[in-house]
């Protein structure tokens, strides 16, 4: 698995200066099975290198705020000192936030029920009048929007898209292999009960851990050095070998 951390060259020297809570605003959307909250407890594999940097760099007393991805992605764009994860990083949003930490690859493929025997779509050329379900301001909707797709249909979360194609209100959906399975286990089917029918190569991405702009120079680059201790550690290790045999 490559593995990045790239807004800055070098490490600074980091001063005495106290860090406290309040400088610092971590934000995320409920996204399984990459971070997720159930009750009080959080999980997912992003969740866990992000809890051991944050212990790593001494900021574990600062909270992981979940809220809807629209709300997240626009705090992390107005407000300063946000730390927002996991990001997929593209074109159109590569100005609006300090890519801090590269965490996974990601790939993205057209899914359709197994069962529906008239979808066998072969590109994404042929899916361009369909109806599709996408997450709405997800990466997924911003890309097909700009291949100028406009039967999207767009929900609140990837898992409502994934109940319209099995409830065969749709014929496609576009999902990432770990997320799909993970929703499919929550509904009692199994990825048996969809096809792959191709990846989305264009849509080929990496998601990162990302400040907002402004934010301060000192926490970046505290967190951005304890994230190439927990890189070169057993915890991402062992997340980063489950991730690959899973995906």
């Amino acid at each position: 698995m490559r593995k990045l951390c790239s807004f800055s060259a070098g490490f600074l020297f980091l001063t005495s200066t106290s860090i406290m809570a309040t400088d610092l605003t971590i934000v995320t959307a409920n996204e399984p099975p990459f971070q997720y909250e159930v009750g009080d407890g959080h999980f997912g594999y992003s969740m866990v290198v992000m809890q051991d940097a944050l212990r790593r760099a001494k900021l574990d007393h600062v909270k992981v705020q979940f809220l809807p991805w629209a709300r997240a992605y626009q705090t992390a764009r107005t407000e300063p000192n946000v730390l927002f994860f996991s990001v997929s990083k593209t074109e159109e949003r590569k100005d609006h936030f300090q890519w801090c930490c590269k965490v996974f690859d990601m790939k993205y493929y057209i899914y359709a029920l197994s069962s529906n025997s008239n979808a066998n779509a072969s590109s994404l050329d042929s899916l361009i009048n369909d109806p599709i379900s996408v997450w709405k301001d997800d990466i997924k909707e911003e890309f097909l929007r700009s291949k100028g797709f406009k039967q999207l249909i767009e929900v609140n979360s990837d898992e409502q898209s994934l109940k319209l194609l099995l409830n065969h209100k749709v014929n496609y959906i576009p999902f990432n292999k770990l997320s799909i399975k993970f929703y499919l286990s929550g509904s009692g089917k199994t990825y048996r009960d969809v096809k792959e029918l191709f990846e989305i190569k264009e849509l080929d991405t990496s998601t990162y851990f990302v400040f907002s702009n402004g934010s301060n120079t000192e926490i970046m680059e505290k967190f951005q050095s304890a994230f190439a201790e927990t890189l070169a550690s057993d915890t991402y290790k062992n997340v980063g070998d489950i991730y690959e045999k899973v995906n």
